[in-house]
């Protein structure tokens, strides 16, 4: 204990304090601030407010793995100078989450972080002894969160994966649609029209690419005899042609120009019959041929009427010569 007002200056510039006991000196000269740096490390790491106990001391670790699920996690933290503990500062921030340093309260060394996304980060720490003297260095710790399996990059990847499926999935489906629809209406109209052909005097046959008949119209049984029944699945070429050259010749204009046109004579029911026939061949892109289309039309009667003409013209030409035989005598006997 000292005595009140028991003190003296000396003009050394010590001071005395006189108590009970005799008197204490010193000289304020001598006193020094704390220039000691101090160590700082990080002493423990908590779960959910619970210390965790690790594989390895934290103040050893370099990388602390999580899980997607660990909301909460700690870490406590000191500068090893204890002159005056309570007055040691520190600033700590956790890269990748953090954007600068984050004071710590007066008297702190602890921090808490919730709800980490998943990736890695680096939880740094720096302090100061009680007379201010920084640890710019500090001590640090790697974090490493890790996803949840559905945010793994081989879940990524096997969306995407889904995704594109998906896609062509729609994609297939969507022209399965519109080839569904194409056909209906193709149907539909091809309906329409063969309803027209059933009403057509002109014989019309359809055929595969092996020249085997798949359609005939009504028209058939007047211009080849036949049914279009009984025509169905036989050679489109063996219908329209009874001489087997005309059906050479037409053969042969189908592979060098695609078409074949011109008439042809037959004998049906003991009368000879004037046929006139076109047949062509239906190519796609790639110029194969996929199906052969005929129309045949009887011109027996137009062949008929050509020829009688054919032969009053003949006869006319008989009878003015005759007429102009006597003429062109008495002219020349003038």
């Amino acid at each position: 204990d000292f005595n009140s007002g028991a003190f003296l200056e000396t003009t050394d510039g010590s001071f005395l304090f006189g108590g009970n006991n005799g008197f204490n000196a010193f000289d304020p000269a001598l006193i020094k601030g704390n220039t000691y740096v101090p160590p700082i490390v990080v002493t423990e790491f908590s779960k959910f407010n619970e210390p965790f106990a690790l594989d390895e001391p934290i103040f050893g670790a370099e990388v602390v793995n999580l899980d997607y699920n660990d909301f909460v996690i700690g870490f406590e933290f000191t500068a090893m100078d204890f002159t005056a503990p309570e007055k040691n500062r520190y600033q700590y921030r956790l890269e990748g989450f953090d954007r600068d340093w984050v004071e710590a309260k007066p008297g702190a060394h602890q921090v808490t972080y919730t709800n980490l996304d998943p990736g890695e980060y680096r939880f740094q720490v720096r302090g100061s002894n009680n007379d201010g003297v920084w640890n710019l260095d500090g001590a640090s710790v790697g974090l490493a969160v890790s996803p949840p399996l559905w945010a793994t990059w081989w879940s990524y990847l096997g969306y995407l994966g889904l995704g594109l499926i998906g896609l062509y999935q729609a994609q297939k489906a969507n022209e399965r649609r519109l080839r569904r629809d194409a056909e209906k209406r193709y149907s539909e109209r091809l309906q329409l029209y063969i309803e027209s052909l059933e009403e057509a005097t002109d014989c019309v046959l359809i055929a595969d690419s092996n020249k085997n008949l798949m359609y005939a119209n009504n028209a058939i049984e007047d211009i080849l005899g036949l049914s279009p029944a009984q025509s169905v699945g036989r050679s489109i070429l063996s219908l329209l042609f009874a001489d087997v050259a005309d059906a050479n010749m037409a053969r042969h204009g189908l592979e060098k120009d695609g078409r074949w046109h011109g008439e042809v004579t037959s004998v049906r029911d003991g009368q000879t019959v004037t046929t006139e026939v076109t047949i062509a061949s239906v190519r796609d892109n790639a110029q194969n041929e996929t199906a052969y289309v005929s129309i045949a039309r009887d011109v027996t009667d137009r062949k008929r009427t050509q020829a009688e003409l054919e032969n009053h013209r003949k006869n006319l030409e008989f009878l003015v010569a005759e007429r102009t035989k006597p003429l062109e005598r008495e002219i020349s006997e003038n």
